[in-house]
């Protein structure tokens, strides 16, 4: 029966949960991460024509293992610095040159992500400013490159190599 633009449903629902991925948004402190891949989604934000992939990052190792992280990297051309260094990290083969490949291809994949805490300001309905932290993924890292830390603090190898800026990636 409708009641006030509503229709009334019940009181029995089923709901499907199946790859249902908890997004849990408690802030972890910056370091390096060991990290699985989750999953992997191609988006695109309404009324733009950029696209992104959207990665779901689980944590392997200690005190917030578990916890799955989210990161994007971008496919605009010119922006791609991070994404190449995510597929250098997982192996994909040919990151110079055209390629195509399944998203799905990397899921289960492992390495370690830089892991920074970001703040981000917002205004709510009522007009007031607020302040809320985040977690950033800020770098891809194979996983024998840095020393996995978790309330430590960023343990790096000093083997990282940065981009070449030469290349439009």
């Amino acid at each position: 029966t409708k009641k006030g633009g509503y229709q009334k449903m019940g009181n029995k629902l089923t709901i499907d949960m199946t790859g249902e991925v908890y997004q849990d948004f408690t802030v972890i402190p910056a370091g390096i991460y060991p990290v699985q891949v989750v999953s992997v989604e191609c988006k695109q934000k309404i009324g733009s024509t950029n696209k992104y992939l959207e990665w779901k990052l689980g944590v392997t190792f200690g005190e917030f293992d578990g916890k799955v992280l989210t990161s994007r990297t971008t496919l605009v051309k010119g922006r791609r610095w991070l994404y190449k260094q995510a597929m250098e990290c997982f192996g994909v083969p040919k990151v110079n040159e055209k390629f195509t490949f399944d998203t799905d291809e990397l899921v289960g994949k492992k390495c370690n992500v830089k892991v920074i805490i970001k703040k981000n300001k917002f205004t709510d309905k009522d007009g007031k400013e607020k302040e809320y932290e985040k977690n950033e993924v800020t770098q891809f890292l194979k996983s024998g490159i840095a020393k996995a830390q978790n309330t430590l603090g960023v343990s790096e190898d000093e083997s990282v190599v940065e981009d070449d800026p030469q290349i439009p990636f």
